[in-house]
């Protein structure tokens, strides 16, 4: 039977600040990352690249954004992206699955 942490890892984000980028690191290789915005009043942005602005999507709160990595994965170490809450101090919840 294969283990919780082999195949997918849960980590949560907290506090987040709302003046800067905080990184999303891959704890595992995986092809897919969930992000959810746990905060349910205030919504949390995300960016690749946190100088680029034209990178960034926003989630609503307490919603979720999926990346898929179908064409490679994600390597454990890997930055997968920067969140930063609009307003409040998260929390954000990262599951990553293989």
């Amino acid at each position: 039977m294969a283990t919780e942490s082999k195949y997918f890892q849960v980590r949560v984000l907290s506090p987040l600040n709302t003046s800067v980028w905080t990184p999303i690191i891959a704890p595992t290789s995986c092809s897919r990352v969930v992000i959810e915005a746990v905060d349910t009043t205030n919504n949390c942005k995300f960016r690749s690249d946190s100088d680029d602005s034209s990178t960034q999507k926003t989630i609503p709160a307490g919603m979720e954004l999926n990346i898929n990595a179908q064409a490679c994965c994600f390597n454990a170490g890997d930055l997968v992206g920067y969140v930063q809450p609009v307003a409040g101090t998260g929390p954000v919840c990262v599951s990553y699955t293989r």
